[in-house]
Formats: structure tokens, sequence, C-alpha cells
């Protein structure tokens, strides 16, 4: 993810990792919002388990601490 001010000066990337300025800002915006919502959940003692789609992906590396029993 950059700035589409930044493309001359960072050349290569996907013409979709170019994002306006206001853009941008707002999914830096939504990062935050969720970091903050992690750690939250983090510092409450909430540690559950909610991989996406409801299983461990195979090529996750924190299997051997995991509670959850792989496929």
């Amino acid at each position: 993810m950059l700035r589409a001010e930044a493309e001359e000066d960072v050349p290569g990337f996907s013409e979709r990792d170019y994002l306006g300025e206001e853009e941008f800002w707002a999914r830096i915006e939504t990062a935050r919002e969720r970091g903050a919502t992690y750690a939250r959940r983090i510092r409450s003692g909430d540690v559950r388990h909610d991989p996406k789609g409801g299983e461990c992906p195979v090529w996750c590396d924190v299997w051997p601490m995991c509670r959850v029993r792989r496929a």
C-alpha cells in the first residue's frame, strides 16, 4: 500500500498498490482501529481461537502452540 504520489519514487509495484490520499489514510485509520480492537481483546483476556473460515490453514507456522487440533 503506497501513496499515489510515491509512484515515481517507488516504482515497480502493481497499479492497485498506489492509492489516492483519501483512500490511503482511510485504510491507515481502519488498520489503527482494528489494531486497537485486537489489543483491547488481548488485554481483557479474550484470546479465543477464531480463524477465518473456522479452520486453520495448512501453511500456519504456529501450529505447535495452538490448542486446536489440525485436520
